[in-house]
């Protein structure tokens, strides 16, 4: 090799190396985008519950359905009738609401779109209709009715046809919740001269008593895991919100509080539970943990804001 090429080879393999240097040290290192779960995550790395709860409240004067966040953030206003508009369900695949009004003079079951838009009279009948319940395959629409004289567990399609009674029992039959799997129904029942929760299948055959107290037990509601079941109680004094397993065994006080605490329901990880309360001297929105902890007030309105459901 002569000279010249020795000094230009030289040349070359220190610019390569000077070249090298400089992208290892003297230039930032590229920006990693770390991936996000779509869960929001608490300064404790646990998982807030996600989904929209949806509840009544007299905040403007009289009773509306309003949707709020999970943490109680952005309460929106749905329903703007002259006349009482309360007890709201959630469709299973959250694009639609169904709720009690009385914009025609008596109770009926409506249905809206998740925003509030296109409200529609489902039930279109003279009678005491209210407190609707969505199945799980979206496809029916428990509710109560006092059509045949007193109030009994009717299913309807979702559309409003084929409205049936379930129960067909002299007593009161009230507040049904379907089984995660559909082929369950939890109500509440005066059969036995006070409000006890029963079972039945979904056809109405097969009711069985699932509390067996002397004082009230109501307002059930189903786990999504379909292994347990909440419901208000005041064996204890006062009501609170209690759990038990879906067979009616161990049975728990979750909220153990002076104040009225009723209607409950449950997040739809079955993490979290929300429920009314009126221990702040009005009924307001609170959410605790499954296992009662943590009860937290959502709402912090001087309204009343009642019947959550999520």
């Amino acid at each position: 090799m002569s000279f010249l090429k020795k000094i230009i080879f030289t040349i070359l393999i220190i610019s390569i190396i000077a070249s090298m240097t400089l992208t290892f040290t003297g230039c930032p290192p590229t920006e990693v985008i770390e991936e996000t779960t779509p869960e929001e995550t608490t300064e404790e790395g646990g998982a807030q519950p996600t989904g929209q709860i949806a509840f009544t409240t007299d905040r403007d004067g009289k009773w509306d359905i309003y949707v709020m966040n999970a943490d109680g953030s952005e309460q929106t206003r749905l329903t703007d009738d002259p006349q009482k508009d309360a007890y709201a369900d959630w469709s299973p695949d959250g694009k639609k609401i169904t709720f009690k009004s009385y914009r025609d003079g008596n109770w009926e079951i409506y249905v809206m779109n998740a925003d509030g838009s296109e409200q529609i009279n489902l039930t279109n009948n003279p009678a005491y209709d209210v407190f609707p319940a969505w199945s799980p395959d979206g496809k029916k629409i428990a509710f109560v009715s006092d059509r045949d004289g007193d109030r009994e567990i009717f299913v309807m399609n979702v559309d409003g046809s084929e409205q049936i009674n379930l129960t067909n029992n002299p007593a009161y039959d009230l507040y049904p919740d379907w089984s995660p799997d559909g082929k369950k129904i939890v109500f509440e029942s005066w059969r036995d001269g006070n409000e006890e929760i029963y079972i039945m299948s979904a056809d109405g055959s097969e009711p069985t008593r699932l509390t067996d107290n002397p004082l009230i037990d109501g307002l059930p509601e189903w786990s999504p895991d379909g292994k347990k079941i909440t419901f208000t109680s005041d064996r204890d004094g006062n009501h609170e919100i209690h759990v038990m397993n879906v067979d009616g065994s161990e049975q728990i006080n979750l909220t153990n509080n002076p104040a009225y605490d009723r209607f409950s329901d449950w997040s739809p990880d079955g993490k979290k539970i929300v429920f009314e309360s009126d221990r702040d001297g009005k009924f307001e929105i609170y959410v605790m943990n499954a296992d009662g902890s943590e009860q937290i007030n959502l709402t912090n309105n001087p309204a009343d804001d009642r019947h959550p459901t999520w």
